[in-house]
């Protein structure tokens, strides 16, 4: 099942839709990581940053299997996989640079909320091949 609640909004809003919101939640507070000075304001962002990331994890290979069926889940999850992997292993040897040169992670957090609305805007233009509906495999 999809993780973070998400499927119940499956159910109801399809892969796509779903995925768009869970990234879409994601934004504020990755953002507001960077100005947020009080412990409780940082458990809460990351409670609700942690509850949209949860669902986006299995959405993303659900969305694959769903606009391109079964075949290249493989290679393409492979891919993604990847990007996801180097980005794990350069994004907080990046972070510590950038504190280390400006003493402060609002750029690092900057800088993630805008990969997030990167994402958000690739997601929000993918069309399924060949017409295909939602939920096709």
């Amino acid at each position: 099942g999809v993780g973070g609640g998400g499927g119940a909004a499956v159910a109801r809003l399809g892969h796509r839709k779903t995925l768009l919101l869970s990234i879409l939640v994601q934004i504020p507070p990755i953002v507001l990581f960077a100005v947020t000075g009080e412990a409780w304001a940082f458990y809460l962002l990351a409670s609700v940053f942690g509850f949209a990331y949860g669902a986006v994890s299995p959405l993303v290979p659900a969305t694959v299997a769903s606009f391109f069926g079964p075949r290249h889940i493989g290679a393409i999850l492979g891919v993604i996989t990847l990007a996801y992997t180097l980005g794990a292993a350069v994004g907080p040897v990046t972070a510590g640079f950038v504190f280390d040169a400006t003493g402060s992670y609002t750029l690092t957090f900057a800088a993630a909320g805008a990969m997030l609305a990167g994402n958000f805007v690739l997601t929000l233009f993918l069309r399924e091949p060949g017409g295909r509906g939602e939920g096709a495999v």
